[in-house]
This record gives structure tokens, C-alpha cells and sequence, in this order.
């Protein structure tokens, strides 16, 4: 499986940052900002708000429309 450097070493970053900077469970406000930035940063938009401290976000593929949600809480 080939993975594209870029995407790999943004992953490798936010895994840093997140471990670098921990939070208590249901208190991820820092997390939360953290993730929508880079969200943001990626051209992902339409994030939002989901239980608390959560996030949801639809994903879809330009050449086959796939739908996923992605809930990080």
C-alpha cells in the first residue's frame, strides 16, 4: 500500500501534537481546536460540532461519492 509522504507526515504531526499536549477525557477543547485547524488547513470546511468535545465531518471522494462520518471525542 502506498501512502503519499505528505499524508504521512501530517498524520505523523497531529499524532505528535495530540500526545505532545494531552487532555482529560470529555475536556478536549485544545483537541478540538488543534483538529479543526488542521481540518481547515486540508480544505475540510464543514466540520462540526458533535457531543461535547466531538467532531463530525462527511468525506467524499471526487471520482466515487463515498460518505463516512468521523467522530473524534
Amino acid at each position: 500500500m502506498h501512502i503519499d509522504p505528505d499524508i504521512f507526515d501530517m498524520v505523523v504531526e497531529v499524532r505528535r501534537h495530540l500526545h505532545h499536549f494531552p487532555e482529560l477525557s470529555n475536556e478536549e477543547s485544545g483537541t478540538k481546536r488543534f483538529l479543526l485547524d488542521r481540518l481547515k488547513v486540508a480544505g475540510i470546511w464543514d466540520a462540526r460540532p458533535a457531543a461535547g468535545y466531538g467532531l463530525l465531518v462527511d468525506v467524499c471522494a471526487e471520482a466515487a461519492p463515498v460518505t463516512s462520518g468521523l467522530c473524534l471525542h
